[in-house]
């Protein structure tokens, strides 16, 4: 047998298959870490978007406020945010609101509050919550401040008083800040 038989040596295509292997790796995981880091981006955006439009959703209903009462219930897990607002223009009928945050679940729910006696509007029990209409899974707490200040529970704003409320999503924190109407 002569040395001219043409061909490759075993180590030749170990070599080509273990460069191939590198390449295919590599490759793999260029991938996969791009596809997580789409799958992250896609997530904080739509994160960002539930809580922009929550907050849209939440200035629409205190453009024209003219109370907040603030309830923190540490025994039922709850935060609540109560509004006073005033609508229409000669004949104002006031309507009575709440950012009702359920601690356990994340929820923030707006109801409508039915009440007997505007006295009702401070108390610290539960009231007639009517009309549930969720507003934001993912919502870690609420409060209120007002000039940097922390407000306590059982606190009521009226009169000109400049509130900030802020939301805290479980990604990001937002913030608005009102003035109460005079009334």
């Amino acid at each position: 047998m002569g040395n001219n038989e043409k061909g490759f040596t075993l180590i030749e295509m170990l070599a080509a298959i273990a460069l191939i292997s590198i390449i295919a790796t590599l490759g793999i995981m260029f991938y996969t870490s791009s596809h997580l880091f789409w799958e992250r981006s896609v997530e904080n955006y739509s994160n960002d978007a539930d809580a922009e439009l929550t907050m849209a959703a939440i200035s629409k209903y205190v453009t024209d406020t003219v109370k907040v009462f603030y309830v923190k219930n540490d025994d039922k897990n709850i935060s609540e945010i109560r509004i006073k607002t005033g609508e229409g223009s000669n004949d104002i009928v006031y309507l009575y609101k709440s950012f009702y945050l359920e601690h356990d679940t994340k929820t923030l729910t707006l109801y409508d509050i039915d009440l007997s006696e505007e006295d009702d509007f401070v108390n610290l029990n539960d009231l007639s919550y009517k009309n549930g209409l969720v507003l934001a899974s993912k919502v870690e707490n609420i409060e209120l401040k007002t000039l940097q200040q922390e407000v306590a529970s059982g606190t009521l704003f009226e009169n000109g008083d400049l509130i900030e409320f802020i939301f805290e999503f479980s990604h990001t924190t937002k913030r608005t800040m009102i003035k109460l109407f005079d009334v």
